[in-house]
This record gives structure tokens, C-alpha cells and sequence, in this order.
């Protein structure tokens, strides 16, 4: 049995009419295909017209010792950041579906209102050096901070208070586990709705979700002013996150489905 996988949402040139074809031809021979997102999962249905029986979510998924038990203190001392300054973390891909430009445009209305809130982005990508001559250009490089990708996970977390997502609502994201990541380690995300983020922040519960890019700097602005708030949504993000996409939790999905075709 052959199980294929959908990670993320379709790209515009699979929405043309010859490679949608292709790409389904594909599909339609697979025994079962896997969504990570029911964002996902409605859109290969929609795309690729494939039986809804054949086609199941299942989320994302991470394995919490990888992002959680970090010292806070000791974090911010490797990372050079601040003791006491509340930092804003970018973590992932430095790439144009991701966004990064438009992260440091979102987080400066913050920087503004506290000159002592830091940006943190961690990455590598394409648009690193456009990200970091836009830090130049605008002088904010005391407060926006752009280093490269790393494996020590658990620590970025650990120093940041707040992960912010804006990755573009035309990209093609699927679930995104850096928001997972954050969420097992006890850090509230400010984020734009797409794809399936959604489906793993409950509003004003487990963090804050904007339906437009535009709104994310007010949100982050309000989100920082209230220290209580960042801690409670972090907490309650933990909570989720170890409730539903560890490891341990999605796991016997995938050996559910595998399971069902080999008796079939």
C-alpha cells in the first residue's frame, strides 16, 4: 500500500490545469493520502477532486524533549540578548513565503512603543541579506537581531516571550511546526490565520491570530503590553500542544491508517 502525504497547500503552478493533472494521476493511485491540515485536506479535495474516504488529516507533530527544559537565563546569555527585555522571536526559513521582511516591518510598532523589545530572527535563506541591509537601512540594529540557523532549538525558545508568524496567505503552508515548537515550549504566537495555524492556535486562548498582515503589529503591540496575558497563553499553548501533536499523540494515527490498508 502506498500512503502519500500532503504537507502543505499547492503552489500556483500545480492550480494549471496540466500539472494539477499530473499531480493527481499520482494521487489518485495512492491507497490513502495524509493531510497535515484539514486547511489542507479541503484544498486536495477541492484541487485534485480524490474520494473524501481516501483522504484523512493528521497533524503535525514533535517530540517535546527536542524544545522544551532549556534555562531561560542561560539562553539569553549565549544568544547575547538582554536579561529583563521582552524579545520577539522569527525562527525558521529566511525565504519569501515566509516573510521575514514583512516580520520586521510588523514588529516595529512594538519596538517603537518599548525601546527595549529585541526581534530575534534565526534562520537562513535567500533573504538574509535583504533582511539584514532592511535592519541596516532603517537603523534598527540595536534592536532586531538576525542569526543563522541552529540546532539548539529548546534555547531560542527559552529566551524568547513571543513567536511571531507571518508567513504570506498566498504561501504554501500547511501546519507549521515551528508554531508547535513554540506552543510545547510554553511561548504564545502572534500569527496570520492561514492554511492550518488556525488549527493549532485557539484564539485569545493559546495565542493571537490576525487575518491580515497588516493587523499583526497592533497585535503584537496590545500582546506585550500585558506580560500576564503572554505568560497565560504560553502556558495554556503547553497544555495544547502536549495534548495534541506530540509524538506520542499522532503516531498511532498513522499506524491506524497503515494498519486499515493491510487488512485491506
Amino acid at each position: 500500500p502506498v500512503v502519500y502525504r500532503r504537507i502543505g497547500g499547492a503552489p500556483a503552478a500545480i492550480h494549471r490545469a496540466a500539472r494539477r493533472r499530473w499531480h493527481r494521476f499520482f494521487m489518485a493511485r495512492a491507497d490513502a493520502v495524509v493531510a497535515v491540515a484539514d486547511a489542507v485536506r479541503a484544498e486536495t479535495l477541492a484541487l485534485f477532486r480524490l474520494e473524501p474516504a481516501r483522504v484523512v488529516t493528521i497533524p503535525n507533530a514533535v517530540e517535546p524533549s527536542r524544545v522544551q527544559g532549556a534555562d531561560r537565563a542561560v539562553a539569553r546569555a549565549e544568544l547575547g540578548l538582554p536579561a529583563d527585555s521582552p524579545v520577539v522571536l522569527s525562527l525558521g526559513a529566511l525565504s519569501w513565503e515566509k516573510d521575514p521582511l514583512g516580520a520586521v516591518e510588523a514588529s516595529a510598532p512594538a519596538r517603537a512603543a518599548d525601546g527595549t523589545v529585541v526581534h530575534l530572527f534565526v534562520g537562513d535563506g535567500p533573504l538574509r541579506d535583504p533582511l539584514e541591509e532592511r535592519v541596516r537601512r532603517c537603523g534598527a540594529e540595536a534592536s532586531v537581531r538576525v542569526l543563522p540557523g541552529r540546532a539548539d532549538v529548546a534555547a531560542v525558545l527559552a529566551a524568547a516571550d513571543v513567536l511571531l508568524f507571518t508567513s504570506r496567505s498566498d504561501g504554501m503552508e500547511g501546519m507549521p511546526a515551528v508554531i508547535i515548537e513554540a506552543g510545547l515550549a510554553g511561548r504564545a504566537t502572534v500569527a496570520v490565520d492561514v492554511a492550518g495555524v488556525g488549527e493549532v492556535i485557539e484564539h485569545d486562548e493559546t495565542g493571537v491570530l490576525v487575518a491580515h498582515p497588516a493587523d499583526v503589529g497592533d497585535a503584537l503591540v496590545a500582546l506585550l503590553d500585558d506580560p500576564a496575558r503572554v505568560r497565560a497563553l504560553g502556558a495554556a499553548a503547553r497544555d495544547r500542544c502536549e495534548a495534541a501533536f506530540t509524538i506520542e499523540a499522532v503516531a498511532p494515527r498513522y499506524a491506524d491508517v497503515l494498519a486499515r490498508l493491510v487488512r485491506r
